[in-house]
Parts: structure tokens; C-alpha cells; sequence
């Protein structure tokens, strides 16, 4: 499947990955049955700040580490995850009127949890 690009407009920092991102991770305690649906990778410029010990797996990088996952994850006992990683997601959902891939995303997922039955 080829990559398709979305979330690249918001009104803040013009898309829906922002300021602060968050990044699964096996080493930072990701389940390993974790779906990353989507990445937003920062730019070179973007600065990291960790106040702990950051563990750094074979293979990540500080540039590798500087972006935004969107994943997926269901729990043994039938509860479901949806995190964005970006507090800008939420600016991104109004772009366009409310017409757009980000606000489609949250909505399908936001039904389909309402319906856990």
C-alpha cells in the first residue's frame, strides 16, 4: 500500500502534528501488539527535550526518535487505544470546515468505540 499524506494543515502550526509529539515505543513501554497507523517525522531543526534517561533502542536515533506515531492498540479484555501523539491534532480536526482527513479519522474511530457491543 502506497503512503498517503494527511493532516498537513491546522491553523496553528499548519498541521496535526505540533509542539510536543509522542512516540511508541517498545523500550518506553508500547505493547508490542501496537499498531502505528501513521508517522510524523520533525524536522532537523525540531528540539528534544527529556528530563529522564531516554533508553534508545538498537536502530533509533535522536533524529528517528523526533516524531509523532498514531496508533492503535486493543487490550486483552476488549478495550481499544486510539492515540494521536500530537496535541495539534485537535487544531488539524477544523481545517476546511471540519472536512478533512483528521476529522474523519477521529470520527470513524470515535463510532466505532461507541459500538463496542
Amino acid at each position: 500500500m502506497e503512503a498517503e499524506t494527511f493532516g498537513d494543515h491546522g491553523s496553528i502550526l499548519g498541521g496535526a502534528a505540533g509542539y510536543e509529539v509522542d512516540m511508541a515505543s517498545a523500550a518506553l513501554g508500547t505493547p508490542p501488539h501496537a499498531l502505528v497507523v501513521a508517522t510524523a517525522r520533525a524536522p532537523e531543526t525540531y528540539v528534544t527535550f527529556a528530563p529522564v534517561p531516554f533508553p534508545s533502542p538498537a536502530g533509533e536515533t535522536p533524529a528517528s526518535r523526533r516524531r509523532s506515531d498514531v496508533v492503535f492498540l486493543e487490550t486483552p479484555n476488549g478495550g481499544r487505544v486510539f492515540s494521536v501523539g500530537s496535541i495539534m491534532w485537535t487544531d488539524a480536526m477544523r481545517s476546511n470546515g471540519d472536512a478533512n482527513h483528521v476529522s474523519l479519522i477521529t470520527e470513524n474511530m470515535l463510532r466505532w468505540f461507541a459500538d463496542l457491543d
